[in-house]
Order: structure tokens, then sequence, then C-alpha cells
């Protein structure tokens, strides 16, 4: 383990200089403190030691583990959250793009195989496809063949 360089602490032991360095880490990564200044003002140390702590790999180590772990469980919770209220409540781009995220992030879309969903394409293709026979019953019900004043189709009446 590299040496703390926390001059003002060499009289603590190992552990806890590492307390102080884990404690000013996760500062660091929670983006409590910014500067070698505002270590120094929060962790009541000198501005050197700061400077010190801030060249230190070990410290800087210690802090990616910080905020990778943080990045992780926010991956895990809000994020997958997000995209599954997407999935019930988006639109269907936005429906089509979380599945295409999801699908990658499942590893169900392979790296190399790039699945272009694209809901106006799709749209255009089914619209400009010609309708080749039509029958009906005398009693059929017509009227969703056609749309109305607002220009969509179906009655109101079903889901």
């Amino acid at each position: 383990m590299e040496d703390f360089p926390l001059q003002k602490y060499d009289n603590y032991d190992a552990l806890e200089r590492k307390r102080l360095e884990v404690e000013i880490a996760s500062a660091v990564s929670d983006n409590q403190v910014s500067t070698a200044n505002d270590i120094a003002d929060q962790f009541g140390i000198d501005v050197m030691d700061a400077i010190r702590l801030l060249g230190s790999d070990e410290f800087l180590e210690t802090v990616t583990l910080f905020t990778n772990a943080k990045l992780t469980l926010l991956w895990h919770g809000e994020a997958i959250n997000k995209l599954r209220d997407i999935l019930r409540t988006g639109d269907n781009k936005e429906k089509l793009s979380a599945i295409n995220t999801l699908g990658k992030i499942k590893g169900a879309l392979k790296s190399g195989v790039e699945l272009n969903l694209n809901l106006e394409r799709l749209l255009d293709e089914a619209h400009d496809k010609p309708v080749t026979k039509v029958t009906l019953d005398e009693d059929d019900d017509v009227t969703d063949l056609f749309p109305d004043e607002k220009g969509t189709y179906g009655r109101k009446d079903r889901r």
C-alpha cells in the first residue's frame, strides 16, 4: 500500500489513515468536494496534504471504485426502471428505442449486428403495399375501413 500522503496524520495508524482516505474519496465521488481547498476545509487537513492526496494513484483508484459502484447502482435501479416505464407508457418510437437498448443489454442483439427499428419506415412500407383483394359480406360493418372527419379509422365504441 502506498504511504498515505497526509503528513498531519503520520502519527495515525494505517487503518485510520485509510478510513480518512476512503471518506475523502467518497466525498470527491459525490461531488461534495472538488478542489484541494475544499478537501482541506471539509476534512481539516493542510492544502498541500490535499494536493498530495489528489496526486496519489491509489487514492484516485479509490475514487474510481466509488464512482463505478454508484453508476452501477444507478443503472440497475433508476435506469432499468425508466426503460420499463417507457415500455409501458411511451409512444411507439420510445418503446422501440427501449426495446433496442434492453436487447443490447441482455445480449439478445449481438454486437456487430445493427438492428434498425424505424417506426416511420415500417408504417410507410405498410401504407405503400396495395390492397389486392377485399371480400365483404352484406352484413359486414365497413365503418372501420374509412377515416372519420378527424382522419382516424375505426368506431369510437370499439377498442
